[in-house]
């Protein structure tokens, strides 16, 4: 039973990774690094045993001690993923702050802000 709910959570995550990627939401390559995981939770979940291999060859001691230690791994990567995203979304923004402000001061008249103001009344 439990390899059936395996394939659907695979299913799902894969659909929704090619689903991002064809509305072009991400990029190639973390599209290959989803697809990676996905097949790598998909063969884990059909060879259990392998878990094993991969606890001796790391020297962990039990199945769910590698499973937390590779989603910690997992969380770790994807919360700086997520942290650089914000700081380069922080940064375009205030270029484009002072891109609108300067063009606010070389020409008053011309702003949205006024327009944005008349429209509501």
């Amino acid at each position: 039973m439990y390899r059936v709910i395996v394939v659907v959570f695979v299913l799902l995550g894969l659909t929704k990774v090619c689903l991002r990627y064809r509305d072009g939401i991400i990029s190639v390559r973390r599209l290959l690094f989803w697809v990676a995981f996905w097949v790598a939770v998909a063969v884990l979940g059909f060879f259990p045993n392998l878990s094993g291999y991969f606890n001796n060859l790391l020297d962990i001691g039990r199945g769910a001690d590698l499973f937390f230690f590779l989603s910690i791994l997992l969380l770790s990567y994807l919360l700086f993923s997520l942290y650089a995203q914000m700081q380069k979304l922080e940064q375009q923004v205030t270029k484009l702050v002072r891109a609108l402000a300067l063009r606010e001061m070389k020409d008053p008249g011309s702003g949205s802000a006024g327009e944005d103001a008349s429209s509501g009344q």
